[in-house]
């Protein structure tokens, strides 16, 4: 790609300053600026040199939703090339398409009504998997969480899958707190995210936690954000919650 000019150059910054406010890593933003603005995908050592970044912070966006490397307008087998598809490729590969959820869509846009709705087969079958997923994470949620203070740290990172449930509900499992703070993988396993989340029963966290999770890369609001944890994890979560105690 030829040098950048100026106004690319700020296009660049604003959008990876952008990124940080919607959960986003500044870096990985900044990437899919400078993807969008070449006519051709990349490779992973002309953006490292572009942006002046380790090569290393392109290989989260490696693998695509059929876990192979994608090689685009690449001559020469599989290198690392990459285009601005790719970084939506790598966000959407952790749960790919939901079916379920398009085929609800459609029978509404039919005009369908609630109670044939409620007694489709996809729709009962979907419902009885919540159903069951809902027992399986209120058990995880109690087995892998933990009070420190005024904050619930939930870990889910053990485990083969992040369950799936209603975020407020970990809030009535532990009363006694005003904040959240919850950890699981990011795509294909690449990195951890941590998740914050102010309490709906205790509404008096004294800490803007969009605001917070900005200075680590991440964004949100004041009542909940979320951080991708691309540089040792386990420090920044120590660091984290220990502002959310110290700030009560």
């Amino acid at each position: 790609m030829a040098e950048l000019t100026g106004v690319q150059k700020q296009y660049i910054l604003h959008w990876g300053e952008m990124g940080t406010r919607w959960g986003i890593n500044r870096t990985v933003a900044q990437i899919h600026a400078l993807l969008y603005l070449s006519p051709k995908a990349l490779p992973a050592e002309e953006i490292a040199e572009t942006l002046s970044v380790a090569r290393e912070a392109a290989l989260p966006l490696r693998e695509t939703d059929r876990g192979a490397p994608r090689a685009a307008d690449a001559e020469e087998g599989p290198a690392d090339f990459f285009s601005a598809m790719d970084v939506v490729l790598a966000y959407a590969a952790a749960d790919g398409p939901d079916e379920s959820f398009q085929h609800l869509v459609d029978r509404l846009k039919e005009g369908t009504s609630i109670a044939e709705i409620l007694d489709d087969p996809a729709v009962r079958k979907r419902t009885a998997l919540l159903e069951s997923e809902n027992e399986c994470f209120c058990r995880d949620l109690r087995d892998y969480s933990r009070v420190e203070g005024n904050v619930v740290v939930t870990d889910f990172r053990d485990l083969d899958h992040t369950p799936i449930g209603n975020r407020f509900v970990v809030y009535a499992l532990f009363p006694e707190v005003n904040v959240s703070v919850r950890i699981h993988w990011g795509p294909n396993r690449q990195f951890p995210v941590l998740l914050l989340g102010h309490s709906i029963f205790r509404r008096n966290c004294k800490t803007n936690v969009g605001e917070l999770a900005a200075r680590y890369g991440g964004g949100g609001h004041r009542g909940a954000g979320s951080i991708p944890l691309m540089e040792d994890p386990d420090q920044q979560i120590r660091m984290v919650v220990a502002e959310l105690k110290a700030n009560g």
